[in-house]
């Protein structure tokens, strides 16, 4: 019984509380140029963080294999390579992945914070040359570190 009371109190004075809000709410009636329908909205599209990567078949350097716009968490697969140059694009933590095998899946190395040059990845894969690679990003937590 006192359930059943104290039940009905509730559900009644949330039915007084409801009404008495909507009541202060009152409809926005704009037209013109403050209406939502004419509003020009910003269109903020962000640009993708890039880094270009600098492939070299050979240690110093040498028989260049090509030029990589990246994207941060992505697995790139490339002709066989040993020595890299990044143009990194700021300053923050950079980790770098070279893989023995096409999709970045096996006798892997990850280098953190290598500066602006990679050379003998080869000795890092299990001496082998490194056919993927990928740019580890900080600000992605989906990506584990420790492999």
């Amino acid at each position: 019984m006192i359930k059943a009371t104290i039940l009905s109190t509730l559900a009644l004075s949330s039915t007084l509380a409801y009404s008495a809000q909507n009541a202060k709410n009152q409809p926005v009636h704009v037209s013109g140029e403050n209406s939502i329908s004419e509003a020009k909205f910003n269109s903020m599209h962000c640009e993708p963080r890039r880094m270009k990567v600098h492939l070299f078949h050979y240690s110093f350097y040498k028989e260049y294999k090509g030029t990589y716009d990246i994207e941060p968490n992505k697995c790139y697969a490339a002709p066989d390579f040993t020595s890299v140059r990044l143009s990194i694009p700021d300053d923050k933590g950079v980790a770098f992945k070279a893989c023995r095998d096409s999709n970045c899946s096996d006798n892997c190395y990850i280098f953190r914070n290598p500066g602006i040059q990679i050379d003998d990845i080869w000795w890092y894969v299990n001496k082998g040359y490194s056919k993927s690679f990928s740019w580890v990003s900080p600000h992605s937590n989906s990506m584990n570190l420790n492999e």
